[in-house]
């Protein structure tokens, strides 16, 4: 029903208001009415401050069903990104927190069978993380975003669920890997330039706990076993 130029640009807009995402369309896009409405976007670019950041093989746009025949009410439900590849550096390594600060009240984010290459600023690869299933989609009840990432890293597959506080200056994160029988939460204060943290590890029966902060040329760390007689008690 419409020009591609026009529904392009129209979900783009979408995109930018929703999700703070800039998609680049390289193919026409495709429409399907089953199981509900969406488009098809093949061979789709992210850009971040004009820079590529992902590409992704296939992008589904999920659509709301009311007024479907108006091009200026369509509004943009659920994205689900298929088969991207990610890349991050120094300069944008936090681009999946950022995420968080989003609305996701009327739809989801989903990411499917990607992968994230974490690089020096020099493009070298430094570690590769695959992402199975990644989402992010907002709870009624705690009323908050939440984000949930089922991952591979060395081969060690993990989960990770993180959620920022009412006032977004904390988040918190827990992770499980139930192949090292490994439980991490941790919860990080953003005060300006400083970040303090406290990190609970928990392994098989061992509990060990680090306070720390972060600075801009500067880590300092405690940890200490949670126990009546700790035998570790190290600062760095």
């Amino acid at each position: 029903f419409y020009a591609q130029n026009d529904i392009s640009k129209k979900l783009n807009n979408e995109f930018q208001s929703k999700f703070d995402l800039n998609f680049k369309f390289s193919q026409n896009l495709e429409y399907n009415f089953f199981p509900r409405p969406h488009f098809i976007a093949l061979n789709t670019k992210i850009l971040n401050d004009q820079n590529e950041i992902s590409k992704i093989s296939k992008l589904k746009i999920f659509i709301s069903l009311d007024n479907l025949y108006s091009l200026k009410k369509i509004q943009v439900r659920d994205l689900i990104l298929e088969n991207g590849n990610f890349n991050l550096n120094k300069k944008n390594y936090n681009f999946f927190l950022q995420l968080l600060n989003r609305s996701f009240q009327d739809g989801n984010l989903i990411i499917k069978n990607s992968n994230i290459f974490f690089k020096h600023l020099e493009d070298d690869v430094l570690f590769i993380i695959k992402i199975f299933k990644m989402k992010y989609y907002y709870d009624p009840k705690e009323q908050k975003n939440i984000f949930y990432s089922e991952n591979e890293i060395f081969n060690v597959p993990f989960s990770i669920k993180s959620f920022f506080n009412e006032n977004k200056n904390k988040i918190f994160s827990k992770i499980n890997s139930n192949l090292m029988k490994l439980k991490i939460e941790n919860e990080l204060i953003y005060d300006n330039d400083k970040r303090t943290g406290k990190s609970e590890f928990i392994l098989n029966k061992l509990k060990r706990v680090v306070d720390y902060q972060i600075e801009k040329n500067s880590f300092k760390f405690h940890m200490f076993e949670k126990t009546d007689q700790p035998k570790i008690n190290y600062k760095g």
